[in-house]
C-alpha cells in the first residue's frame, strides 16, 4: 500500500499544476509613515523595495 501511494505522489508531483505558465514578478516600495502627535513630528522611513513572483 505505502509502495503505491508513493508512486502516485511521484507520478503526479509537488506544487499542483505543471502547466507552462511563466512566473510574474512584480516590484513595489513600501514606506512606513507617523503622523505625529503633541509630541513628535510626523514622519516617514525610507523607501524599501519589494519584489513578489507569483
Amino acid at each position: 500500500m505505502a509502495l503505491v501511494l508513493l508512486m502516485a505522489l511521484g507520478s503526479f508531483g509537488c506544487g499542483g499544476g505543471g502547466g507552462s505558465k511563466q512566473p510574474t514578478t512584480t516590484t513595489d516600495s513600501i514606506t512606513a509613515q507617523y503622523s505625529g502627535d503633541s509630541n513628535y513630528t510626523a514622519s516617514a522611513s525610507a523607501a524599501v523595495a519589494i519584489t513578489v513572483t507569483k
